[in-house]
């Protein structure tokens, strides 16, 4: 299936390729290397894949052997840049309302099936969460940094206000370039933690954002409503499997009863559904836990056995045999291989 990970505007990949330029990469050559156009990362209506953006963002740290490539890029962030859900953000009455619209309509700007981002309101301290994208290597930590720093930047800039975030936190441990963190945050800087996310002050949520216009906010809202509904309505019901199974595959091995329930609909409408269109559920899950597998066997600080618990597998045995069905090897011949 196409972009069965995921996919983001072009006008997201644009400014990582920008940032890039700024560290003096040359810009037609990234694009000959990744097979990309003017034309279509001019478009706003244009759609890439994830994995375009990730070959991007390895192509640039590459070239320029700058690591902190997503700290660059996400200091740069400017929320008129997201479009219609940035103006909606900068119109909304206080940054809490702010930061759940840009939730709420984050797969205007890019969708996932590992996840979406969200915030938790009920903590004394608010947490706002990015998804996992483990298994990490050197060349997609700039994803989380990327969007962290973005956020930690758009706080400032609606609030006019340095001192509403209490730390960052970050799911890998910390990188070789630990230390240019402190250069872009003003606050205690976590490795190792559960999750990728901004904990914010304590009622740091109910600050006014400066430029609150409750008018041109009611416009815009249901503008975005309506641009939501159009990209839902694109997805076809493998994409929706898709979806819903990327964020359940840590949870152990899901069935199509919790997936439809996860969908809101009868399992045998599911099926039935999936079958018009020549798929399977077994062959939709089978896919995207070889995929999954194949990436976290490339990373060498994970254990075949941290990898099966991780992927819901009764024992590593099972994995062994589960990936050897998949890649026709098994997943140490196939680590050793690389």
């Amino acid at each position: 299936m196409k972009n069965k990970i995921g996919d983001v505007s072009s006008t997201y990949i644009n400014s990582l390729i920008v940032a890039g330029e700024s560290l003096g990469v040359d810009r037609q050559m990234i694009l000959r290397q990744n097979k990309l156009s003017e034309h279509a990362l001019s478009d706003p209506e244009c759609r890439l894949s994830l994995v375009a953006l990730m070959k991007v963002g390895q192509s640039i740290i590459h070239s320029t052997n700058e690591p902190a490539l997503g700290l660059i890029s996400g200091k740069r962030s400017v929320l008129t840049a997201l479009g219609y859900p940035g103006l909606l953000a900068m119109n909304s009455s206080c940054l809490g309302e702010a930061v759940a619209v840009l939730n709420r309509f984050e797969p205007l700007a890019s969708r996932c099936n590992r996840g979406q981002s969200n915030l938790e309101t009920r903590l004394i301290k608010p947490r706002l969460n990015f998804y996992s994208i483990a298994p990490y290597n050197e060349y997609n930590l700039f994803v989380v940094d990327r969007v962290i720093c973005g956020w930690y930047q758009v706080i400032e800039w609606l609030t006019n206000r340095s001192d509403l975030v209490a730390s960052v936190q970050f799911e890998f441990e910390a990188p070789a370039y630990a230390d240019q963190y402190r250069d872009y945050f003003d606050c205690p800087v976590k490795f190792g933690a559960e999750c990728n996310s901004i904990q914010f002050q304590e009622k740091a949520l109910d600050t006014p954002v400066v430029y609150h216009n409750p008018h041109l906010y009611a416009s815009l809202l249901d503008t975005c409503e309506q641009m939501l509904e159009a990209i839902s309505q694109t997805e076809t019901i493998g994409q929706q499997v898709q979806k819903a199974l990327g964020s359940m595959l840590h949870e152990g091995n899901p069935t199509l009863g919790e997936v439809a329930e996860k969908l809101s609909l009868p399992s045998w409408t599911l099926r039935r559904r999936l079958s018009e269109q020549g798929l399977s559920f077994h062959e939709i899950l089978e896919e995207l836990r070889k995929d999954l597998a194949i990436n976290y066997v490339k990373n060498f600080k994970l254990s075949l056995g941290e990898i099966a618990y991780s992927m819901g597998f009764s024992n590593a045995s099972a994995f062994q045999r589960a990936f050897k069905r998949w890649t026709g090897m098994t997943a140490g011949d196939y680590r050793k291989s690389l």
